[in-house]
């Protein structure tokens, strides 16, 4: 008997924008200022927009990996 594999198919940059744009309307409005005044964005280095930011906790999220894995 084949045991099927739940990894998921690697996603192309083109889907992934297109789904990020499917998301954007679900977020509530100044989600990208409430970044900078919850200090979630203080110490800004190679992350320098709310956008990034939500971007690598949504991939962290996503993946079972560690931080460093999402963010590369």
């Amino acid at each position: 008997m084949m045991i099927k594999s739940r990894s998921r198919p690697p996603k192309t940059d083109a889907l992934l924008e297109h789904q990020w744009q499917i998301l954007l309307p679900f977020l509530p409005r100044g989600w990208q200022d409430a970044a900078w005044t919850m200090k979630a964005m203080i110490r800004r280095r190679a992350i320098t927009s709310a956008e990034a930011w939500l971007r690598l906790v949504f991939a962290y999220a996503w993946n079972d990996g560690s931080l460093r894995t999402a963010a590369a």
